[in-house]
C-alpha cells in the first residue's frame, strides 16, 4: 500500500508598501479547485475584480490549491471556486467572456494573510482603494437553489418594469389582488400593469432577506461608484447566485420601487415588509455612493457610523474598520486599523477622536447605559444592535448643492452657546469632565417603549395632566398640550434621506379624532418613541429621553452639547443615561438665564 501523500502548506510572503496580492483559477482538467496567487503593486496590477460576500463560518477548512500548495479557504469561498470552474467562458449567457478572461480576483480571506494581524490591519486601510480599482466587483449570495431562481427571475422583471414606469422620483406603484384569482396580484405602474404571483413576491421577500444585505462591509464595497447598465466594455457590478446573475443596478431600481410598496399575501394576509432590511439598507448604500461621487467628498465619520447601525459585523472592531473609508474626517484622526487593540481601546480611541475633531459632543447621542462592552457610559458601544437602543436624536440639516456636494450644514438644537467649549480626559480616558449646570430634576417617567406599552393619551391624562396646577400653561410659556405634542416628536417636522432634519408643525390631528397617537402612524413620533421615556421635572419641564431613564436623575445644560444631557450622580462620578429633548430650552432660551439659576460646575462623567 502507498503511503498517503502529504501536501505542502501555502504559506504568504511579506507584502511590501502598497503591494496587493490576486488570485485567478489555474486550468486544471482534475476536480480540485487549483488557483495561482500572485503579488503586485496595487498601481500597477492586471485588470481584477473584487469580491463582495459572506464569510459564514469562518473556520478554513476546505482546502484548496494555490501554487500547487495546500490553502485553508472558508465553506462560502471554495463553493464560489466551485462555481466560478463550472461555468463556461460564455459566462453570462451573453457576450461577457472577457470577464472570465481577466481572470484576477481580490479576495480577502485568501489575498490576505488572515493570520497576520499587522497586514491584515494595514490591508484594511486599503480596501477603498482596492475596491475602487478594481474593474469589476462581483457580490456573491452564495449557492443557489429553486426559490432564489425564481427570486431572481422575478427581479429582473421589476426592474425591466420599474425602468419602463418610471416617470420621476415621485413616481408610484400599486399592488393589487386580481379580479380572477386570490394567487394573482396585479402590480400597477403609470405606463403600464404585469400580474405576478403571491409565491413571487414570497420567494423575493426571501431572496432579500438574506443574511448578505446586513453585512457592515456592503457599505464600503457595494457602495463603489462602478456600475453600468451593461457592463460589457466598462466596470460593472455584478451579484451572482449559483449559476445565475443579476447586475448590481437592477437591484437598485427595484429597491426604489419597493420602498414605497407593501406586498400583502392575499393568503395570510401579512406584509412583506421590505423596508425594514433590504430597503432600508440598500438605500443607505445608495446614498453612500451617491455622496462618494460628489465633489468634494463629505460624509461625517458619526454620520458614517449611525448610518451603519442596522449592519453587522463578525468582529465588533469592524463596526469602525469597515466605515473608516467612507467619511471624509479619516485622514484627520488617529483611527487606523489595528487589531492587536481591544474593543474597548478602539470604540473609546474614537470616541475621543470625535469630539476632539468635531469639536462638540454630538457622538454622545448614540451613547448610554446600555452596554455590551466595559466602556465609559459616554462612549457609544457600537456592537450593541439598534434594537436595544434609542434612535439618536436628528441634530442636524444638510443642505446640497445640485452636483452632490455640501452646501451648507446647520444644527437643529442650541440649548446654550454663551460658554466655550470644554472638556478634559483623564484616568487613561475613561472620564470626559465637562462644565455645564443642573437645569432641573426627573420626578416622574412613562413607561419604557412608550408606543408598544402605553397610549399617548394615556401619558397624557395620567401624569402630565396632572403634574402641574390646573391652568393649562407650560413653564416656558404656550400650552402643556403644544409642549406635550411637540416633545413626542422632538419637535421635529420633517426628516431627509440624509438622516437630517427640519424643526416643524404640531402634529395634525394629535387630541380629539383620535383616541390614540399612534393611529396617525406619524413615523417621526414612532422613532423619537422607540426605546425612550417621557418625563416631567420637578419644575413642570416635559421631555423624552432613554428608557433607562429613571426619577431622581439630573437634566443637565452641557456648554458644547446641543442638547441637554440626562446624568445620574454616582459615589464620585456621573454616569450618562442620554441625550434628551426637554421643550422651551432647545433653541439657546438659557443664554440668557440669570447667572444666579446657572450654578456652572464641572461633571466627571464615566
Amino acid at each position: 500500500m502507498s503511503a498517503a501523500v502529504v501536501l505542502a502548506t501555502f504559506q504568504y510572503s511579506p507584502l511590501s508598501h502598497k503591494e496587493i496580492r490576486l488570485i485567478r483559477l489555474s486550468s486544471s482538467n482534475n476536480k480540485k479547485i487549483e488557483t495561482e496567487i500572485q503579488t503586485f503593486p496595487l498601481e500597477q496590477c492586471p485588470q481584477y475584480t473584487a469580491l463582495s460576500y459572506m464569510w459564514g463560518d469562518p473556520s478554513r477548512i476546505n482546502p484548496i490549491m494555490a501554487n500547487g500548495k495546500q490553502l485553508g479557504a472558508t465553506k462560502s469561498l471554495h463553493i464560489f471556486f466551485q462555481e466560478l470552474k463550472s461555468r463556461s467562458e460564455d459566462f453570462f449567457e451573453t457576450n461577457t467572456s472577457n470577464f472570465l478572461t481577466r481572470g484576477w480576483f481580490w479576495i480577502d480571506a485568501v489575498c490576505i494573510n488572515q493570520d497576520d494581524v499587522v497586514e491584515r490591519s494595514e490591508q484594511i486601510t486599503r480596501m477603498k482603494e482596492i475596491y475602487e480599482e478594481a474593474h469589476d466587483i462581483v457580490i456573491w449570495l452564495g449557492e443557489g437553489n429553486y426559490d432564489r431562481y425564481i427570486a431572481m427571475e422575478f427581479l429582473v422583471q421589476l426592474s425591466d418594469f420599474t425602468k419602463k414606469n418610471f416617470v420621476s422620483e415621485e413616481t408610484r406603484f400599486r399592488l393589487r389582488k386580481s379580479n380572477f384569482s386570490d394567487d394573482l396580484l396585479i402590480l400597477e405602474g403609470p405606463r403600464d400593469w404585469i400580474e405576478t404571483s403571491t409565491e413571487d413576491w414570497i420567494f423575493l421577500s426571501n431572496f432579500l432577506n438574506l443574511e448578505y444585505w446586513n453585512r457592515s462591509w456592503i457599505l464600503q464595497e457595494a457602495s463603489t461608484p462602478k456600475h453600468s447598465s451593461s457592463g460589457f466594455d466598462q466596470g460593472t457590478t455584478w451579484l451572482f447566485c449559483g449559476s445565475k446573475t443579476l447586475l448590481w443596478i437592477q437591484v437598485y431600481r427595484v429597491n426604489g420601487m419597493l420602498q414605497e410598496l407593501a406586498v400583502w399575501d392575499s393568503q395570510s394576509t401579512r406584509c412583506f415588509d421590505f423596508e425594514d432590511i433590504f430597503s432600508r439598507n440598500i438605500g443607505t448604500v445608495e446614498y453612500i455612493e451617491d455622496r462618494r461621487k460628489a465633489k468634494p467628498f463629505y460624509n461625517p465619520l458619526y454620520s458614517a457610523l449611525t448610518q451603519s447601525r442596522y449592519f453587522k459585523t463578525t468582529d465588533p472592531k469592524d463596526k469602525l474598520y469597515s466605515v473608516l473609508a467612507l467619511s471624509n474626517e479619516v485622514d484627520d484622526m488617529s483611527l487606523a486599523p489595528d487589531y492587536t487593540l481591544t474593543v474597548e481601546a478602539i470604540y473609546t480611541n474614537l470616541a475621543v477622536a470625535l469630539i476632539e475633531i468635531n469639536q462638540s459632543f454630538d457622538c454622545l447621542g448614540s451613547a448610554g447605559l446600555t452596554r455590551d462592552h466595559d466602556v465609559p457610559s459616554w462612549v457609544p458601544d457600537w456592537a450593541v444592535q439598534p434594537h436595544r437602543i434609542p434612535q439618536p436624536f436628528y441634530q442636524f440639516r444638510h443642505r446640497w448643492n445640485d452636483d452632490g456636494s455640501l452646501k451648507s450644514k446647520s444644527n437643529v438644537y442650541s440649548t446654550t452657546s454663551a460658554v466655550p467649549f470644554e472638556f478634559v480626559f483623564s484616568q487613561g480616558k475613561r472620564m470626559l469632565t465637562v462644565l455645564g449646570f443642573v437645569l432641573d430634576y426627573v420626578t416622574q417617567v412613562s413607561l419604557p417603549h412608550l408606543w408598544q406599552q402605553e397610549s399617548i393619551e394615556d401619558a397624557w391624562n395620567s401624569w402630565v395632566l396632572t403634574s402641574n396646577p390646573s391652568d393649562g400653561l407650560y413653564v416656558e410659556g404656550g400650552s402643556r398640550l403644544d409642549a406635550f405634542a411637540s416633545t413626542l416628536r422632538a419637535d421635529i417636522d420633517r426628516v431627509f434621506g440624509d438622516e437630517s432634519a427640519d424643526r416643524g408643525s404640531r402634529v395634525e390631528g394629535f387630541v380629539g379624532v383620535e383616541k390614540n397617537a399612534f393611529k396617525l402612524h406619524n413615523s417621526v413620533i414612532n422613532a423619537m418613541t422607540w426605546n425612550r421615556r417621557l418625563f416631567v421635572s420637578e419644575k413642570g419641564y416635559i421631555g423624552i429621553s432613554s428608557s433607562t431613564m429613571e426619577t431622581g436623575d439630573v437634566i443637565c445644560v452641557i456648554f458644547g452639547s446641543q442638547m441637554p444631557l440626562i446624568l445620574r450622580a454616582k459615589s464620585n462620578y456621573w454616569e450618562l443615561v442620554g441625550q434628551a429633548y426637554v421643550h422651551g430650552i432647545m433653541d439657546g432660551q438659557m443664554d440668557q438665564s440669570s447667572s444666579a439659576t446657572r450654578n456652572i460646575r464641572s461633571f466627571e462623567i464615566m
